[in-house]
C-alpha cells in the first residue's frame, strides 16, 4: 500500500516551513466543449485548451501594466502534471508524490499529502546492473495531470511508488482525493495491475512504464495511458480504466505478442481524448507499425498510429479505427514518433456536412494531419498507397506538444513547433467544400529545441479580438529561464502574431501546459513552484473594445474609444502602434471616479484583412490597454501567405503548404480562370471555374512540391476573377543524396574513478558526413552514474559536414563496474545508435 497521508498542516505553518527549507472544468464532450477551466488537462475532453469564459484574460487585460505575477508557492518536487483548479483550490501534484491544495487567490497552502517514496530515475536494479533515464530525473512519482469528477467531487490521479530492495518492484496506484481536504476516498487507492484484456499473456510491468498523458474521465471511468521510460525494457502502450467506485474495468495493450513491445502513449503533456461518441482517441509512438489496411479492421500492433478505442458492454476496450502514416515503418526505424504530439478533437460545429467530426495532430516529423474522426483512414488507403486523411500539411519543425483551439470566426488551431515559432492555422474549406487548414500566422520568436510547451487559449467566448494564446518557453531543454508568453490569438493581416506580454516562471518543465481560471494563469515548474499570474480585480479604467470595419486600402476609418475611471486618477499619455493612431485630447487629464474620456482611434490599413491592435492609456494608477480591431477591404481576392517556398528538400519526398484565398471586397467574386503549376508542383482544393465567392468568404488550396531531381524550381499558381488575377509565386530547391551520421567514438571508457567523485569529461561527436541535413529524433541521455550537463536536444538539425560534441562524466555511487548508454536516432534510416559508457568505482 502507499504510505498514509502525512504532513497535513495548516496553510500558514506549511508555507513557513517550505520557505525555510527551500528558501482543469470537467467536460464530457458532446458537441462544442463548454467554457471553463482547469479540472482536466487542456480544459475539456476534446483537449482544445480553450477556456471560453475569461473576460479577465483578454488582450486588453493582459496588456495592462498591472498584469503580472501574483505569487510563487514552493512545493516539494518537479511539477510535470498541470495544476487543476477546483473551486478556489489549485491541486498541484509533484514527482516526489506530494499533492497540495493551494488557495487560488492567495497562494497559501491549505493541505498536503504524500503518497510514498517516488521511483528513482536512476539506480541499481540488481547487483551489477543499473538503469538511468534523464527524462524525469531525479524521481518519477506523479507525472500525469489529474482529473476532477464534479459528480462525486473527487480528484483522481496516478502515482508511481518505489518498491523492492533494488527498486525492481514499484507499483502504480490510482488515487481519489477530496480537493477541500486532501482526504482519500473510501475504496482508494487502487493498484493498477494484471494482464492485458486483449492479450492475457502480457502482464503489466510497472518498472518499465510511465503514465504521462492527462487522465480522462468518461462515463464514470477514469482512463490512464501508459508508455515507456526512455524506451528501456519490456514496455508497450496501455490504456487502463478504473471506475469511480474503485474497480479496475479495463487494460488494453497497443502491441500484443510476447516480446513485441512499443506503441507507447505519451503525447507530450496532452491527454486521452473523448470524441463525444463514446470513443477514446490518442496517438502512439515507435514500435511495430500496423500493416496496410482499412481503419475499421484495426490490427493488434498499433505503433505510430492514431487509435480509436470503443468501450464494450462489459467495460473492456477494443480498437475500432486507426490511422497510421503510409511511411510508418520509416518513422519506426528513425524513431520519428507520431505520438510525440497529442490528438485534439475539433468542436463539432466547425466540421462540414460531409465531414462533421474532425481531429488534428502533428508528430516529430512535423506533418500536420487533419483527420475525419468517423473514418480515421487506416494505413496506405489513399490513391497509390498514400494517406487517406482529410489533409496533410508540412512538414514543419515537429511537435512535442498538443494543439489548442479558438472558435473565433471559422476557428483557429495553434501549434508550438519544436525549435520553431508558435503557429496559427485557420480552419476553413477548400474549393470543393472539404475541410482544410491554412497557416495564417506565426510568432516572430522561435523556441529552442525541447523547450516549448503546449498552448492554451483564453477568450471572452468567440468575441473578435478577445483571444489570448498562452505558451511556456525556456532557453534550453533543461528549462533554464522559463517564461510564460501571451500572444494575441488573432494573427495580423501580414501573418505575424503580436506578443502581448511575457513574464518569468523560473525553471520550466518539458511539455508544460499552463492553466487558466477566473482571471489567472497557473504554471507548475521544474524547480518546484506553483506560479500564478493575473491582475487586480478592479481596473483603474474600464471600456469596450473598438471595432473599425470596412476600411478600404489607402483610406482611413475611425471610431471612438470611451473609457470610464473607477477611481480618481490622472491620464498622462495615450499611445498605440501602426496601422492605428489616436487623436490625443489635452493631457494630463484628471478624472474622478465615474468620469469618462473619449479617444478617437484611426485605422489606416496597409494589408487587406483583419488586424488586431491595442490602445494604451498611461495613468498615475498604472497603464491600461484596450483592444482595437480593424478590418480592411480590397476588391478581389487576397491570399495569405503571399508566396510558397521550400528549401533544401530531399528528392522523392513530398512537402505541402496551404494558402488561404479571401474575398476582401464588398461584392461577390466569381472564379473565371485557374493558373496551375507544372510538375514537380501540384495543387489541390481550388474551386471550379464559375464558383461564386461571397464577400468575406474564403477557401484553402494545398500546394505540394515533390522533387524528382536536384536543383531549383519556380512556378506560379493563380486565380482570376473580374477584379483581376491573384498570383502566388512558388519556389523550391531540392538535393539528391542523403545525410549520414557518424558517431566517434562509439564507446567511452572512464577507467577507475574514486567512489563519490566525478571524473573528467569525455566527449563523443556526432558528424553529418552526408550532403543533405539530418535531424536528431531521439537523444536519450543517461543520468546519475553517467550524466551530461549539456544533453543533446531532440529535433536539432545537423547540416552537411556539421558536427556536435556531447560531454559525459562518470560519478560512481559504489565500488565495482558500471555501464550505461546514450541512445541516438536520426532520420538517416541507419536505425538507433548506442554510445556505450563504462567505468569502475574504486575505494
Amino acid at each position: 500500500m502507499p504510505s498514509p497521508n502525512t504532513g497535513r498542516t495548516t496553510g500558514a505553518l506549511l508555507s513557513a516551513l517550505l520557505v525555510l527549507l527551500a528558501s482543469l472544468t470537467y467536460f464530457t464532450a458532446t458537441t462544442a466543449p463548454a467554457g471553463a477551466a482547469g479540472a482536466t488537462i487542456s480544459v475539456d475532453n476534446y483537449r482544445t485548451g480553450w477556456d471560453q469564459d475569461e473576460p479577465g484574460l483578454t488582450p486588453a487585460q493582459v496588456s495592462s501594466s498591472d498584469f503580472g505575477r501574483q505569487y510563487s508557492t514552493p512545493v516539494d518536487g518537479q511539477v510535470y502534471a498541470s495544476p487543476v483548479v477546483v473551486g478556489g483550490t489549485v491541486v498541484v501534484a509533484t514527482e516526489t508524490n506530494h499533492v497540495y491544495g493551494i488557495d487560488a487567490a492567495t497562494g497559501a497552502v491549505k493541505w498536503t499529502v504524500n503518497y510514498g517514496a517516488p521511483w528513482p530515475a536512476s539506480g541499481v536494479t540488481v547487483p551489477g546492473d543499473s538503469w538511468s533515464c534523464a527524462d524525469l530525473a531525479p524521481s518519477m512519482g506523479i507525472t500525469s495531470t489529474p482529473v476532477h469528477d464534479p459528480r462525486s467531487g473527487y480528484v483522481y490521479l496516478t502515482s508511481k511508488e518505489d518498491g523492492g530492495q533494488f527498486h525492481e518492484a514499484p507499483t502504480w496506484w490510482m488515487h481519489a482525493l477530496d480537493p477541500a481536504t486532501g482526504q482519500e476516498k473510501p475504496g482508494f487507492p487502487v493498484e493498477i495491475s494484471g494482464t492485458a484484456d486483449n492479450d492475457p499473456s502480457l502482464p503489466f510491468a510497472p518498472v518499465y512504464h510511465n503514465q504521462r498523458p492527462g487522465l480522462l474521465l468518461l462515463d464514470g471511468v477514469v482512463y490512464a495511458g501508459f508508455g515507456g521510460i526512455c524506451d528501456r525494457g519490456n514496455w508497450r502502450g496501455y490504456v487502463v480504466g478504473i471506475d469511480t467506485t474503485g474497480r479496475q474495468t479495463a487494460m488494453w495493450a497497443s502491441q500484443t505478442g510476447t516480446g513485441e513491445g512499443g506503441g507507447g502513449i505519451w503525447g507530450s503533456g496532452g491527454g486521452l481524448v473523448a470524441d463525444g461518441q463514446g470513443r477514446i482517441l490518442f496517438s502512439t509512438g515507435n514500435g511495430i507499425s500496423p500493416p496496410a489496411g482499412p481503419g475499421d479492421s484495426a490490427p493488434t500492433r498499433l505503433a505510430e498510429s492514431v487509435v480509436a478505442l470503443s468501450v464494450r458492454s462489459d467495460g473492456k476496450l477494443e480498437s475500432t479505427d486507426f490511422f497510421s502514416p503510409a511511411d510508418a515503418d520509416k518513422l519506426d526505424l528513425n524513431d520519428v514518433d507520431l505520438g510525440s504530439g497529442s490528438v485534439m478533437a475539433i468542436p463539432d460545429e466547425y466540421g462540414t456536412k460531409t465531414v462533421p467530426h474532425l481531429a488534428v495532430t502533428e508528430g516529430k516529423d512535423g506533418r500536420v494531419f487533419l483527420l475525419d474522426r468517423d473514418d480515421l483512414g487506416g494505413r496506405a488507403q489513399g490513391v497509390g498507397g498514400t494517406d487517406a486523411v482529410v489533409q496533410t500539411l508540412g512538414p514543419y519543425q515537429g511537435c512535442y506538444c498538443h494543439p489548442a483551439f479558438w472558435g473565433g470566426g471559422t476557428g483557429y488551431v495553434y501549434f508550438s513547433q519544436n525549435g520553431g515559432p508558435l503557429e496559427a492555422f485557420k480552419l476553413g474549406t477548400d474549393g470543393t467544400g472539404r475541410p482544410a487548414l491554412a497557416r495564417v500566422g506565426a510568432s516572430t520568436i522561435n523556441s529552442h529545441h525541447l523547450s516549448a510547451g503546449s498552448p492554451v487559449v483564453s477568450s471572452a467566448g468567440r468575441t473578435p479580438g478577445s483571444a489570448v494564446v498562452w505558451l511556456v518557453r525556456a532557453d534550453d531543454m533543461t528549462g533554464r529561464n522559463g517564461a510564460l508568453y501571451a500572444y494575441d490569438g488573432t494573427p495580423n493581416a501580414d501573418g505575424t502574431m503580436n506578443l502581448l506580454w511575457s513574464g518569468p516562471v523560473g525553471d520550466s518543465m518539458k511539455f508544460s501546459t499552463p492553466v487558466t481560471d477566473n482571471g489567472r494563469v497557473f504554471v507548475g515548474t521544474r524547480d518546484g513552484h506553483l506560479v500564478a499570474f493575473g491582475r487586480p480585480a478592479a481596473s483603474a479604467l474600464t471600456g469596450q473594445p473598438v471595432t473599425i470595419r470596412g476600411t478600404a486600402l489607402g483610406a482611413s476609418g475611425t471610431a471612438d474609444l470611451t473609457v470610464t475611471a473607477t477611481k480618481p486618477l490622472t491620464v498622462t499619455r495615450i499611445g498605440t502602434a501602426a496601422p492605428f493612431a489616436v487623436s490625443t485630447p489635452n493631457l494630463p487629464r484628471t478624472m474622478a471616479a465615474g468620469d469618462t474620456l473619449t479617444v478617437p482611434v484611426t485605422f489606416t490599413p496597409s494589408n487587406p484583412g483583419t488586424t488586431p491592435g491595442m490602445v494604451t492609456l498611461e495613468t498615475d494608477a498604472g497603464a491600461v490597454g484596450f483592444s482595437v480591431i480593424g478590418t480592411a477591404v480590397k476588391a478581389g481576392l487576397s491570399v495569405l501567405p503571399g508566396s510558397v517556398s521550400f528549401t533544401n528538400r530531399p528528392t522523392g519526398v513530398p512537402v505541402s503548404a496551404s494558402v488561404q484565398f479571401t474575398n476582401t471586397g464588398t461584392e461577390n467574386e466569381t472564379i473565371g480562370a485557374q493558373g496551375l503549376p507544372s510538375e514537380p508542383w501540384s495543387v489541390r482544393g481550388l474551386p471550379a471555374v464559375g464558383t461564386v465567392i461571397a464577400p468575406g468568404a474564403s477557401f484553402v488550396a494545398s500546394v505540394t512540391y515533390t522533387p524528382t531531381t536536384a536543383g531549383e524550381s519556380t512556378d506560379t499558381m493563380s486565380v482570376t476573377t473580374a477584379s483581376g488575377p491573384v498570383s502566388i509565386p512558388l519556389s523550391a530547391t531540392a538535393a539528391e543524396g542523403r545525410g549520414h551520421l557518424t558517431v566517434t567514438p562509439t564507446s567511452l571508457e572512464f577507467g577507475a574513478v574514486p567512489i563519490g567523485t566525478t571524473s573528467r569529461e569525455l566527449f563523443f561527436t556526432l558528424t553529418n558526413d552526408g550532403n543533405i541535413p539530418i535531424q536528431v529524433h531521439k537523444a536519450k541521455a543517461p543520468t546519475g552514474t553517467f550524466s551530461t550537463f549539456d544533453p543533446l536536444a531532440e529535433g536539432i538539425d545537423l547540416g552537411p559536414d556539421q558536427s556536435i560534441s556531447v560531454p559525459i562524466t562518470f560519478t560512481p555511487p559504489g565500488a565495482g563496474d558500471f555501464s550505461d548508454s546514450y541512445k541516438i536516432t536520426t532520420d538517416t534510416d541507419q536505425g538507433p545508435v548506442d554510445v556505450l559508457l563504462t567505468g569502475t568505482g574504486v575505494s
